[in-house]
């Protein structure tokens, strides 16, 4: 499996930019995004003007709307990445998930009077959502983690992303990258920038040693006090036939599932809460808020892990 090649869909509606430097075999493209009224022009104070209460020529106050997403729009996100990999660097792609995933941020965002704490990013990969959440969200500070070898993908597209949407590299204090391999326990140097009021993955559902390694690390941020909030997971359901099952199933994503109810003590039905208090909601993406110009999947959805540290210890 480990050879095999994979592409991701999202290579069939993303924006090459051209002329951008990038690592051999990489390409750049381009993701317009349309915030939240006031979110983005919370972080760039030089373009405040884009969200300024106005009167028109009557005196009345001229309204500011969300724009539509437009493919031509200066307001993007700038990611270079792999548009083929195979299973094991699937990583250096950009993947649905990710764009789910900095959404969500942005809804979150949205709706904080006080804006968001410390966020961590497990397999951040090409760093879409770390990118987002550093840059776009308000966030305090976004940590992106990912293997050795990749997670520098994401340092590089975040400062390609500061001097694009911003000129300079003055905020580059507000997103760290670290190795994490998620087969192995949290390394200290993650656990330094502990306590993280979100925890967020994406795409980390299409292997089974990995959903199982995810939910342990999960398990393991919980019991040390590193997450405080919400644990957070953007994934695709990936259906195929099983000989198992004799169904066509989304054997991946059930098994995640699985993992985390494991992990968490929870039990497959809904009722009382597991290790932490935490409770598991299901959620199709369309409760979330799209900002990312991206063609959105049914099979897309968010798993949605709450702590309420009453349950069992």
């Amino acid at each position: 499996m480990d050879d095999d090649v994979v592409t991701s869909e999202v290579n069939n509606f993303s924006l090459r930019r051209a002329g951008e430097k990038c690592r051999r075999g990489y390409v750049v493209s381009s993701f317009p995004f349309s915030p939240p009224l006031g979110l983005f022009e919370r972080t760039d104070k030089k373009k405040t003007d884009r969200c300024v209460m106005e009167e028109d020529h009557d005196g009345d106050l001229d309204v500011p709307r969300r724009r539509a997403c437009d493919a031509d729009d200066d307001r993007c996100l700038l990611i270079e990445h792999l548009t083929s990999t195979t299973v094991s660097g699937c990583g250096r792609q950009v993947w649905r998930g990710s764009l789910l995933a900095a959404d969500y941020l942005m809804c979150c965002a949205s709706r904080s009077s006080t804006g968001l704490g410390n966020v961590l990013e497990l397999g951040a990969g090409a760093g879409v959502a770390s990118v987002a959440s550093a840059l776009l969200c308000g966030v305090a500070k976004t940590v992106a983690t990912d293997l050795e070898e990749v997670v520098g993908l994401a340092g590089d597209n975040f400062r390609r992303n500061s001097i694009s949407l911003f000129g300079d590299k003055s905020d580059a204090a507000k997103l760290e990258t670290e190795s994490f391999d998620l087969t192995r326990p949290t390394p200290t140097s993650v656990l330094a920038h502990a306590p993280f009021d979100l925890v967020l993955a994406a795409h980390l559902a299409y292997d089974d040693a990995l959903s199982e390694a995810v939910a342990s690390r999960a398990r393991e941020l919980a019991d040390v006090g590193a997450a405080v909030g919400d644990l957070v997971f953007c994934l695709e359901k990936r259906y195929n036939f099983t000989l198992r099952e004799m169904d066509v199933v989304a054997s991946g994503y059930e098994h995640f599932l699985r993992s985390l109810r494991r992990a968490f003590d929870l039990e497959e039905e809904e009722g009382e809460a597991g290790a932490h208090g935490a409770r598991i909601t299901e959620l199709s993406c369309d409760r979330v808020e799209q900002y990312f110009c991206y063609e959105r999947s049914k099979d897309l959805c968010v798993v949605k892990l709450e702590l309420g540290r009453k349950g069992k210890k």
